[in-house]
């Protein structure tokens, strides 16, 4: 599901916060 990939996708992105900075 396209869904599940998209919020698989932001959670990884919140636990990067090194990339963010």
């Amino acid at each position: 599901m396209f869904l599940t990939w998209a919020i698989r996708t932001e959670t990884e992105r919140i636990q990067t916060p090194s990339l963010q900075l």
